[in-house]
């Protein structure tokens, strides 16, 4: 491994929601006990790790997870969770402020009808706005995610004039990868998601929400925009599931490379299934933005194409 910079760690299987693009949820696996998640947060604090971002599940159902949160914040990572935000009232934002939070993020999957279609909750997307207008009283900023589908595609414009309104500090659109309870079913065609891309890079401006969407394939200008592009899976970024698996990318669960209840982490990182995903060429070494784009995500084409190859959502090279 290059350097480990970034950690997304799913803190918790346990969620109240059984959401159409759910990759992660699980009951049969325990939650990691707290002990070796505090030793490790240590041991990640000093090889140099910069970045840890919670996810579940839902974080905020882990009886423990806002005292877990307060060490990460204490031992100087930069560090955020994203919340469904069904479980957030007045008691918890205050909490939130007694530890030091200063923003965390929603999920915001369409408007109304949409949302609690792709959530499978009704309501929810009334409570998300209301956990919202609760947060900002208590001066904690909110950042609104958005998984692209092709369900919700045509909202795009809606959910952007509502996160203007709502002053939200970042909108995130992801992209979509069927796998867990999500199918192919809901991918985007490549010349839809390029309008859709065209779209929301049109609306970037100096004003909230900043619009974070990936610079795509040909549309990498710069090396900076290489860091929203390319895969750094194994490289500088690994993954931890809740019951102590490590696997390169939050969305290939059957690379593990060591779990942390059994394995160190100087194992663990400098394991053979490491290396194996890092070294993956996914990319055409035909095509002139190869080395840019380095094939897109690998996940995407693991998940839709059945192995390791280019982006199925890119619009410059004809899919197979």
């Amino acid at each position: 491994m290059e350097k480990l910079v970034e950690v997304a760690w799913e803190i918790t299987r346990e969620c109240n929601l059984n959401c159409s693009h759910c990759y992660s949820k699980d009951a049969q696996q325990k939650d990691l006990d707290t002990k070796i998640i505090i030793e490790t947060l240590y041991a990640l604090k000093k090889i140099g790790v910069e970045k840890v971002k919670y996810g579940g599940g839902e974080p905020l159902l882990r009886k423990d997870f806002l005292e877990i949160f307060k060490t990460t914040k204490e031992l100087g990572f930069t560090t955020t969770f994203a919340s469904n935000g069904s479980t957030i009232n007045e008691s918890v934002a205050a909490q939130f402020k007694e530890i030091g939070l200063h923003k965390l993020q929603l999920s915001l999957d369409g408007m109304e009808e949409k949302h609690d279609s792709f959530r499978k909750r009704k309501g929810l997307f009334k409570k998300v706005l209301e956990s919202i207008s609760i947060l900002k009283n208590y001066s904690i900023e909110v950042d609104v995610a958005t998984t692209l589908t092709k369900e919700n595609y045509s909202e795009m414009p809606s959910l952007l004039k509502l996160c203007r309104e709502l002053e939200v500090r970042r909108w995130r659109i992801m992209k979509y990868i069927p796998c867990g309870n999500g199918t192919t079913e809901l991918m985007l065609d490549p010349a839809t998601y390029k309008g859709v891309v065209d779209y929301l890079l049109g609306e970037k401006k100096d004003e909230k929400p900043e619009i974070i969407v990936a610079r795509e394939f040909n549309y990498i200008c710069s090396p900076v925009d290489y860091n929203d592009m390319q895969c750094v899976g194994g490289k500088t970024f690994i993954s931890i599931k809740a019951n102590g698996d490590v696997t390169p990318c939050s969305f290939i669960s059957h690379m593990v490379a060591g779990n942390l209840s059994i394995n160190s982490l100087d194992e663990i990182l400098n394991s053979k299934v490491m290396e194996k995903f890092a070294n993956i060429k996914s990319y055409d070494p035909n095509c002139s933005f190869s080395e840019s784009c380095m094939g897109g995500c690998k996940a995407a084409a693991y998940h839709s194409k059945k192995e390791f190859c280019c982006d199925p959502y890119c619009w410059v090279k004809k899919s197979k």
